[in-house]
């Protein structure tokens, strides 16, 4: 009996959790769009009343323009490449273990790996649980692998440190623990 109280104890602990990032997201998802629609109704304007607030010759205000929407540029392609890419990987192991509509599947996965926090897991975790549910152990533990190796975390690392316009805050390194993206060291010419 104390196990099961125990048990529920933490569940109700952890769904007050789930209920306050449940509602963060939501609310987060009603300023964007609220957002949205001014920027996009209004955008030249505020840039333009923003551009004046900035303390830079015209020259250096059109390079940090540039420069900004390079790096805009680069972090929407990332994520979007990061999407197709961990979509691709869920409806590839819905295929091995044999599940129905991988492609459905993998397309709502990359639909899926662009909302933060859950990405992916939204698709693979209830495929693992369906598959222990029906005593598949093997396949649940194949799910449940396979998703956690293709977080968004880890591929989002790899795609930020290969592109060329994301400002970098700390080096990148590759597996051969040089810097991703640096000249091989050596003498200076």
């Amino acid at each position: 009996m104390s196990a099961a109280t125990g048990l529920l104890q933490v569940a109700v602990a952890m769904s007050g959790v789930f209920v306050v990032e449940a509602l963060g997201t939501l609310v987060s998802l009603v300023i964007m769009l609220f957002l949205l629609f001014f920027f996009l109704r209004d955008g030249e304007a505020m840039l333009d009343t923003a551009l004046h607030l900035v303390p830079l010759d015209a020259e250096r205000q059109g390079h940090l323009l540039l420069h900004l929407s390079a790096v805009t540029r680069a972090v929407v392609f990332g994520s979007l490449i990061t999407a197709v890419i961990q979509g691709t990987l869920v409806g590839v192991s819905f295929a091995i273990i044999g599940l129905p509509s991988p492609v459905v599947f993998g397309v709502l996965a990359m639909l899926a790996a662009l909302v933060p926090l859950f990405g992916t897991a939204l698709i693979w975790v209830p495929a693992a649980g369906v598959l222990a549910a029906q005593r598949r152990w093997g396949a649940a533990i194949f799910m449940a692998a396979w998703g956690s190796s293709s977080s968004r975390d880890r591929t989002t690392s790899c795609a930020r440190c290969s592109s060329p316009a994301a400002p970098r805050s700390r080096p990148c390194r590759s597996s051969s623990g040089s810097r991703a993206g640096s000249a091989p060291s050596g003498p200076s010419a």
